[in-house]
């Protein structure tokens, strides 16, 4: 391996990366782990002393259907990203689900890249696929969710977070999905529509304040329609109940 490329590992590394990489997690004694362990072991070694190329031939070992297979693939995407490029990770993960189509797992993971990649409709297709055969599966709901918002399509993203929340009761999942969507507009600022979602979310949770600076944002891009006209009239209630408040 370059030395370039064992710089780089050790970079990568220290700066957390690389997934799943903590010797704490590594069983003790060996004759208790299965040989997908030993090789996610050797694996995740191989890569914390900065052998790429090591580490992914032996987490290429690790037997699909093991309790360590998630873990070693997540590392092996991010070492395809590194030595082929984005498009090596995608088809890693498509080549999996085309042999596993029944695995959601897999395919969340696929959603995933597809969005890294910008390519939203191929990782909404993905996620709506999850929600069709697993419809209580909230996280495929949020994923669909923002991947439809990514792709211009706001009503049916809107509609597909209603979906979500009503399959996520207690919320558990809705905090990851928030993050996801604040993440989603400092790395995409041009699409306004993610500020009309944000909107929605602080509605949700009665943070009127942001929501009317999310709404103005929204808005300051002149978008037309009925979302936009409900938004402004929603925007127009929220600044009169607070001056009112102020008096």
């Amino acid at each position: 391996m370059s030395r370039q490329v064992a710089l780089l590992a050790a970079l990568l590394v220290a700066a957390g990366f690389l997934a799943g990489l903590t010797r704490e997690a590594f069983p003790l004694a060996e004759a208790q782990v299965s040989e997908s362990e030993r090789m996610l072991e050797q694996g995740l070694a191989s890569l914390l002393a900065g052998d790429l190329l090591d580490g992914r031939s032996e987490l290429e070992r690790v037997s699909y259907g093991s309790a360590s297979f998630m873990t070693a693939l997540d590392n092996l995407a991010t070492i395809d990203a590194l030595i082929v490029g984005p498009q090596a990770a995608l088809a890693r993960v498509a080549e999996l689900v085309e042999r596993h189509p029944q695995d959601n797992e897999l395919r969340l993971r696929l959603g995933e890249l597809h969005y890294g990649s910008a390519a939203f409709e191929e990782a909404a297709r993905q996620a709506a696929e999850v929600a069709r055969v697993a419809p209580s599966d909230s996280r495929a709901r949020y994923a669909l969710a923002l991947y439809q918002l990514a792709g211009g399509a706001l009503v049916e993203a809107i509609s597909s977070y209603q979906s979500a929340l009503q399959a996520d009761p207690g919320a558990h999942q809705a905090r990851v999905a928030l993050d996801a969507l604040w993440r989603h507009a400092a790395r995409y600022p041009e699409q306004s529509q993610t500020h009309f979602a944000l909107a929605f979310f602080c509605s949700l949770q009665g943070q009127t304040a942001q929501e009317i600076v999310e709404l103005e944002r929204y808005l300051a891009a002149r978008p037309s329609g009925a979302i936009a006209d409900a938004a402004r009239a929603r925007l127009q209630t929220l600044l009169e109940s607070d001056r009112a408040a102020r008096r």
